[in-house]
């Protein structure tokens, strides 16, 4: 994998880029190919990442839903709590309430 060679900067950029496509395969219902950009993004820089693999994850979960399928949407689902699971044991720096509060 070429990302272990880049310097911090040049992986959060492929990491915020690697986003940046996943939004967009996400929007477009693409969710399999979302959940690849995120976890190339989860591969170079974890912050930038993580949750969003979980939402891909419950959007997904959400159509098989949505078509009857409650086996599969339940296999999203719980892909989804693995990665929320692993946010709230490692939650974010910082006191996170004024970044809320203002």
């Amino acid at each position: 994998m070429v990302e272990k060679y880049l310097s911090p900067e040049e992986r959060a950029m492929v990491a915020a880029n690697s986003v940046q496509d996943g939004d967009k395969y996400l929007n477009e219902g693409g969710f399999d190919e979302a959940i690849k950009c995120y976890k190339k993004a989860l591969e170079c820089h974890p912050d930038k990442a993580r949750n969003r693999i979980g939402d891909a994850y419950i959007l997904k979960g959400n159509v098989y839903r949505d078509r009857g399928n409650f086996g599969d949407a339940d296999k999203y689902y719980k892909r989804a709590l693995e990665y929320s699971q692993d946010e709230a044991m490692n939650p974010p720096r910082g006191n996170t309430s004024e970044k809320v509060l203002g």
